[in-house]
């Protein structure tokens, strides 16, 4: 962002789809600083460009990763979003900054998934990846939007993504 006001215009009405816990205070700063601290890791990121078909076919193969501990999906989950066009970072939670996951395109050819591993538990991170991945999936690469905790949870383009990985 290039100015005070364009923080503001960002942050007032939100720019990125994510997932948080409603139990906790957000604070717009915290939140930011932890979103861009994932950008600059998505942006560093080797990807090949997005391919949508791609995606979803290695979809089924994270599926499959869902058995393992992390020591051994976690090398093959980067890899596989890697070769779809997805940066998938994992940055630790900033206090503020309740957030389980965003999902937001860096470019036109790159989208990341951001978690950070909230509660350390497998079906939390797993949740949370599918549901960005719904994001990156369904979602235009131009409107995205931050979950406020309240009614945006309730809106059809929440519920779509977990349609997705239930489908998976």
């Amino acid at each position: 962002m290039s100015s005070v006001d364009s923080w503001h215009t960002v942050w007032e009405q939100p720019a990125v789809a994510a997932r948080r816990c409603p139990l906790f205070k957000s604070n717009p700063g915290a939140t930011s600083a932890w979103l861009r601290l994932g950008q600059i890791k998505a942006q560093k990121a080797k990807c090949a460009p997005y391919n949508k078909r791609r995606f979803l076919n290695n979809l089924q193969h994270i599926r499959a990763l869902t058995v393992f501990p992390a020591d051994k999906f976690l090398p093959e989950l980067i890899r596989l979003c890697a070769e779809s066009g997805v940066a998938l970072v994992l940055e630790p939670e900033i206090k503020g900054a309740p957030w389980s996951g965003a999902a937001e395109w860096i470019t036109t050819t790159k989208a990341m998934i951001l978690l950070n591993l909230r509660g350390k538990t497998e079906d939390r991170f797993w949740f949370s990846f599918f549901h960005e991945a719904g994001h990156i999936l369904h979602d235009s690469k131009k409107e995205t939007y931050i979950d406020d905790g309240k009614a945006y949870r309730e809106t059809p383009r929440e519920k779509r993504p977990m349609s997705l990985r239930q489908k998976l």
